[in-house]
């Protein structure tokens, strides 16, 4: 395998950076197979985007091939846009729907999304928050050139 550069971060605890997409796809990939071997029950938030796109199809024709079960998993997605119905194009649960929940076979009972129609917003993001801050094993998030992981915005504290 290539070299891999670790980068040390005060509020992260491992940063790896891989030389190539593939051996990063391939690396990540691994890592959440193999947490899910050790733990079928493992309740994970996945992002969103065209970077993890081969991320999922790596994990999904594993579950094709039999190698790791997530039906067992709990399935969190990151956000939503607001007010954005899941039917629409766009829609970040519609994005997983397709790339992740079905293609994993993760049971629907195990899955929670945020409402982008919730009538209030703020009481939805809570009850959201609420379920998030109490099982996360862990969480995908795409960091961008920008320097923006998720929706945080370089230099913008956790």
């Amino acid at each position: 395998m290539e070299r891999v550069h670790q980068i040390h971060h005060p509020e992260i605890s491992e940063v790896l950076v891989y030389p190539t997409k593939e051996l990063t796809v391939k690396s990540a990939s691994q890592e959440i197979i193999e947490l899910v071997k050790l733990n079928p029950l493992a309740s994970i938030t996945y992002a969103t985007g065209d970077t993890m796109i081969p991320v999922y199809e790596n994990l999904a024709t594993a579950v094709d091939r039999g190698l790791v079960d997530f039906s067992q998993t709990t399935a969190f997605h990151l956000d939503e846009y607001y007010p954005y119905s899941q039917e629409r194009k766009f829609s970040f649960v519609k994005f997983l729907n397709n790339y992740v929940f079905g293609p994993l076979k993760i049971n629907p009972d195990n899955i929670h999304t945020l409402n982008g129609i919730a009538e209030d917003p703020h009481i939805e993001a809570k009850r959201y928050d609420d379920l998030v801050s109490k099982r996360i094993s862990l969480a995908l998030l795409g960091i961008v050139p920008r320097g923006h992981i998720g929706f945080n915005e370089r230099n913008t504290p956790f």
